[in-house]
């Protein structure tokens, strides 16, 4: 019996852990990749203050790192969000009329 309660309590300790990673990685997405922030630079800036490995890291010590990440470093306006990637891109230049197919005129000589 007391095999089956210490069972129970680690499957429960695993969820949690999960949970909490979960929580962390859609932080870090969205603080760090969605805001056109390079994660390469984001884990150097990470493995000199507590290391790389997300479990060794509390949510509020993730928020402390990625407000002072941004201070030092800039998002790249060049690198595409995950959200944008997904939209279709649109042409914003018109369509000049050299572009368009014209018909070829009809032969007035038969």
């Amino acid at each position: 019996p007391d095999i089956e309660k210490e069972t129970q309590a680690k499957s429960e300790s695993d969820s949690e852990t999960e949970k909490e990673r979960q929580v962390k990685k859609e932080f870090l997405h969205k603080e760090i990749v969605e805001m056109n922030y390079s994660p390469e630079e984001f884990t150097e800036f990470c493995q000199t203050r507590k290391g790389t490995d997300i479990d060794l890291w509390q949510i509020s010590e993730l928020e402390v790192c990625v407000k002072e990440f941004k201070v030092v470093h800039q998002p790249n306006i060049n690198r595409k969000s995950s959200s944008e990637e997904e939209k279709p891109i649109k042409s914003e230049q018109p369509i000049r009329e050299s572009q368009h197919m014209n018909p070829p005129e009809p032969n007035a000589n038969p």
